[in-house]
């Protein structure tokens, strides 16, 4: 069954049984050795259906996708079914995005049901999102710590497991003077002290509430960057924290903020099967930000990934007066 036929067929929600025919065949698609073609068609119809579904109607073909016998198939791969359980209270965390961030993508296809659904998940646009994000800020930071005089000081909101570090350069050649890592979880942060032990990686505790307060315990940082936290907040939220983050800044230094962006593909999928709902930005709402830093914004640049659906903005504090504009 093509995506364009289900996506039809669960948009008509009143009538339960069609829909329930629609995922038997893709299961069946599924069950016959043709997990991909199935993930492929499932995620491009719930994809489609969502695009043109009101709230109601869409939380209404979400429930029913849960309750298909299809969703017990999907739940047999580990990284969806890690977001979905919850276990540390919400979804996408730090062990569940291990699954992404500590693989590399892969060309090959397993044979197994569950190491294909596997496959589908963590080679898959999320995944590539995911992986854009840590590749993107580790450069960041390199190019930042080796244009600098001095080994630079940095600071992690909610960076999870910090998988990033493992693609920098600049630890290894001592260009770091010190990596502040804050997160909610206290599991994050003792994982992290666990696996980067012999780093000058420090670890704070706190809450959401005592960043945008300003009670941070960090000040004069060299970079700060947000890797996975902006999507969860919503707009007013979000400003507050780009507003206090950039004062920590001291003059000269970068803020780096990610989101994932409105196109991305498997946005329907992680809602549906993973319970991941996140609040995803326009590149315009990117550019807001630079808005709640005003006039002491220096300069700023933006990137993000082949398929857009990962965007990061790079907002440079203004240099001391009289001092040199750094690189």
């Amino acid at each position: 069954m093509n995506a364009r036929t289900l996506a039809t067929t669960m948009m008509n929600a009143a009538k339960p049984a069609e829909l329930t025919h629609s995922f038997d065949a893709i299961l069946m698609l599924a069950l016959n050795g043709h997990v991909v073609e199935a993930f492929h068609s499932l995620n491009d119809a719930l994809t489609a259906a969502r695009a043109v579904a009101t709230p109601e109607v869409w939380q209404r073909l979400v429930q029913l996708a849960r309750q298909h016998h299809l969703c017990e198939l999907v739940q047999r791969d580990p990284f969806t079914r890690r977001c979905f359980a919850k276990p540390r209270g919400y979804s996408g965390d730090a062990t569940a995005l291990d699954y992404v961030l500590q693989s590399e993508p892969k060309t090959k296809r397993p044979h197994e049901i569950e190491a294909q659904l596997h496959f589908c998940t963590t080679q898959g646009a999320l995944a590539r999102g995911l992986r854009f994000r840590r590749d993107h800020i580790a450069g960041a930071i390199d190019a930042i710590a080796f244009a600098a005089p001095r080994p630079i000081t940095v600071f992690s909101v909610a960076g999870g497991h910090l998988r990033e570090i493992e693609r920098m350069r600049a630890f290894k050649a001592g260009k770091i003077a010190r990596f502040a890592a804050f997160d909610t979880d206290s599991e994050n942060l003792e994982r992290v002290l666990a696996d980067y032990a012999r780093l000058p990686v420090a670890a704070r505790p706190g809450t959401l509430r005592q960043l945008i307060s300003g009670k941070h315990f960090f000040e004069d940082m060299d970079v700060i960057y947000v890797a996975g936290l902006m999507e969860m907040l919503d707009d007013g939220t979000a400003r507050g924290l780009v507003r206090s983050l950039f004062t920590m800044l001291k003059p000269g230094g970068s803020l780096i903020l990610t989101n994932f962006l409105e196109s991305m593909p498997e946005a329907a999928y992680a809602e549906t099967y993973m319970d991941w709902p996140m609040n995803y930005r326009s590149q315009l709402k990117l550019f807001g930000w630079l808005q709640d830093v005003g006039p002491e914004s220096a300069a700023w640049s933006y990137g993000e990934n082949e398929e857009s659906s990962m965007g990061a903005l790079t907002i440079q504090r203004k240099p001391a007066p009289g001092a040199a504009n750094p690189p």
